[in-house]
């Protein structure tokens, strides 16, 4: 015990001295704490604070914590979860030490990831702040509560898998069983909320009846929210919500430490997909996820030279999709129309769904099989232009944006009766605000491509994307307030975006023309 109590110490100090070697990393975290402290100062000058209901916050934390321990648990079924990386493996399973030493070790460390997975959090204390009168520490509760949902799911994976992967119809049965309590629980609340005719304000209140306290670690940590948060501090709530969480933890802990001494065949394959995860992040290359592909036809049979790219693109897209519509596109478009049946009657429900729509586009875009091309040497090795090229390898992608636009804001614009401006609006700004997307990434492997450090190459991802884009915003906005003063929501939103499409546009062309060398010198982007 003593050996892994030193190896834990050891890391944290090696983490940390790491850091006077790995420059990149290190700004990394000073631009976070300054970002953090700049939202700590500016979000505590509001004089104005509190006045929201604070169900609304006991709502929402019981649907995210609620949902975050489904989809960790819900791993258990497939290839479980894992505490430990490859090190472990080599090491600390071949050792001499008690298997459930070990297996306590792996736990200390996935409570510190756990508590990172949820920093986000701290970043919404100017809201916080402003809506419930929050404070620092009422931000950290919050923040301890959603890495203990997250905590527990994996932990109940782990329980999951080591109890049913080795029986497939048993496996099944409490795949069904578990599938079946969530959707019975989400059926149960959408039906009562559509009974009421208000909804969100429906899914607040049954949120917080009662029987939601019984739901494991959702229902138990809003017990403790409502203890910490009310009026009056209620001791006896926290302690009961403290107390339920802490004993289901240790109940599973106990079980796999106890029924399953022999637990290393059990997260040998979640541990070795994660460190392939990681190593591909390093490697700035795509891992391949898909497990099931139909083959059909084979050979491009199409295409020469360049455009040999988009044709082959395509082939191994209609594999594994569904006429070229992925399954993220199809989940987040039935997840907008969901959403679009409830609040249908707000005239601005459609403006959300368009920001949220960029915001998934910008956190997606990189992962297209233009990126993982760029990763393999043919398209470096090819005799065209360098410009020709690049425009090919990504030719697929540029489709793929433009179909997505039609597949989300068609069916929104249709269920809502917006007007055919705005729903050809929100399609071509979709698609300038994606081409922009695809040019900063190739700005970034032009500039930044032989630094290793992932985390500084997303700030600066991220901040070229605010620069490029503000001019077309800047005119579109002009355009909106000082040309067309008239027309309606619709015509100011035309006048706003359809500029700031031109301008997107425009400026991706010139980007990827001048990052075209990125092809002619693959040293530039480490390959």
């Amino acid at each position: 015990m003593f050996a892994l109590k030193y190896l834990l110490v050891t890391n944290l100090k090696n983490r940390i001295k790491d850091l006077k070697h790995n420059k990149n990393k290190l700004f990394f975290y000073i631009i976070m704490i300054a970002l953090f402290g700049f939202i700590l100062f500016t979000g505590g000058k509001d004089k104005n604070v509190g006045g929201q209901n604070i169900d609304i916050l006991y709502a929402v934390c019981f649907a995210l914590n609620g949902m975050m321990f489904y989809l960790m648990a819900k791993s258990g079924f497939t290839v479980g979860t894992t505490f430990f990386n490859m090190a472990d493996v080599n090491y600390a399973f071949m050792s001499p030490l008690r298997p459930q030493s070990i297996l306590y070790y792996g736990i200390i460390k996935q409570m510190a990831s756990s508590l990172l997975a949820g920093l986000f959090i701290l970043f919404q204390y100017a809201t916080l702040h402003s809506a419930f009168g929050f404070n620092i520490g009422d931000i950290f509760i919050l923040l301890v509560g959603y890495c203990f949902a997250i905590f527990s799911g994996q932990i109940t994976a782990l329980l999951i898998y080591s109890s049913v992967s080795n029986n497939e119809k048993t496996q099944k049965i409490v795949k069904y069983l578990f599938n079946g309590v969530f959707i019975a629980l989400i059926a149960y609340v959408g039906i009562k909320a559509l009974a009421k005719g208000d909804v969100v304000n429906s899914l607040v209140e049954i949120a917080n009846q009662d029987f939601m306290n019984y739901i494991p670690v959702a229902g138990w940590t809003n017990i403790f929210f409502r203890g910490v948060y009310g009026e009056e501090v209620l001791i006896q709530n926290i302690i009961l919500g403290l107390g339920l969480n802490v004993a289901y933890v240790g109940l599973i802990i106990f079980i796999i430490a106890r029924r399953n001494l022999d637990f290393y065949e059990d997260v040998l394959q979640s541990t070795e997909k994660t460190t392939s995860a990681i190593n591909s992040a390093k490697e700035h290359r795509q891992p391949e996820m898909v497990k099931n592909v139909k083959v059909g036809k084979k050979g491009i049979k199409k295409g020469f030279g360049a455009n040999t790219f988009f044709y082959k693109h395509m082939l191994e897209e209609r594999r594994i999709s569904f006429i070229f519509v992925n399954k993220l596109t199809i989940i987040l478009s039935i997840g907008i129309m969901i959403a679009t049946y409830f609040f249908k009657g707000d005239s601005e429900f459609f403006y959300g769904v368009f920001g949220f729509s960029l915001y998934i586009l910008l956190l997606t875009i990189g992962t297209g099989r233009w990126a993982r091309e760029l990763n393999k040497p043919f398209i470096y090795m090819l005799p065209e232009p360098a410009f020709k090229r690049l425009i090919y390898v990504s030719a697929e992608n540029i489709l793929k944006i433009f179909l997505d636009g039609i597949i989300l804001f068609v069916p929104v614009s249709l269920m809502m009766g917006q007007s055919p401006i705005v729903t050809v609006t929100a399609i071509i700004s979709y698609f300038g605000f994606g081409m922009i997307l695809m040019s900063v990434n190739f700005l970034v492997d032009r500039i930044l491509g032989s630094v290793s450090g992932k985390m500084v190459m997303m700030l600066f991802y991220f901040i070229m994307v605010i620069i490029i884009s503000a001019p077309g915003m800047v005119l579109g906005i002009f355009i909106s307030t000082s040309v067309i003063t008239s027309g309606g929501p619709a015509v100011g939103f035309a006048a706003t975006m359809i500029p700031s499409f031109v301008v997107n546009i425009i400026a991706s062309l010139i980007i990827t023309f001048l990052c075209r060398n990125i092809l002619n010198y693959s040293e530039l982007n480490n390959k």
